[in-house]
């Protein structure tokens, strides 16, 4: 068997095989915007849940400890607590 023969794993189909940034239960400060990732960040939440986009961005279902509702953020709006 040569390597061009092995299949190739196409990682963005199953959420399973997403390699993710953010645990459930990490606290995060999100940020809508790349431009205000650089300023200091003024809410805490949690991750809830974990799941794809559309185009196979890695994203999370976020809670402010402050608020009821879940918010969705991608990946790339999120900074380590």
């Amino acid at each position: 068997m040569t390597a061009d023969f092995i299949p190739h794993l196409d990682r963005t189909a199953d959420p399973l095989m997403v390699d993710y940034k953010y645990k459930i239960g990490q606290f995060v400060y999100f940020h809508r915007s790349k431009r205000l990732a650089s300023s200091a960040p003024s809410e805490v939440f949690q991750i809830i849940k974990r799941s794809l986009a559309k185009d196979g961005e890695p994203e999370y279902a976020v809670r402010s400890p402050e608020e009821e509702q879940e918010r969705l953020a991608r990946e790339t709006e999120l900074i380590t607590a």
